[in-house]
């Protein structure tokens, strides 16, 4: 009887050990949903129809990463925008003609 050879999974763990992280402080999905004080799902919505600013990385497994200043930087779509909710001034109602 032949015996052949078990692989190997010493080589496939060593290599999970080497996937690229993105930089410390680097947003992924649900940390730019919880700055916007949106649903993960939406970022992932307005990323997947490009909606978003290019992401500043990917890691191995290719999700994206920004960096802080980059989603700041960015004019979200959506109704609105809802600015009012992260705590700017609502805008002033037009004054009424006639």
């Amino acid at each position: 009887m032949t015996t052949h050879p078990q692989p190997s999974l010493a080589g496939s763990l060593s290599s999970m050990s080497e996937i690229q992280q993105p930089p410390p402080g680097a947003w992924r999905l649900r940390d730019v949903a919880a700055h916007l004080e949106i649903k993960p799902d939406t970022v992932r919505a307005y990323n997947t129809r490009g909606q978003m600013p290019p992401p500043d990385g990917r890691d191995d497994y290719g999700r994206p990463w920004w960096h802080p200043s980059t989603i700041e930087g960015w004019q979200r779509p959506g109704r609105g925008n809802r600015s009012d909710r992260r705590g700017h001034p609502k805008p002033k109602a037009a004054p009424e003609r006639g």
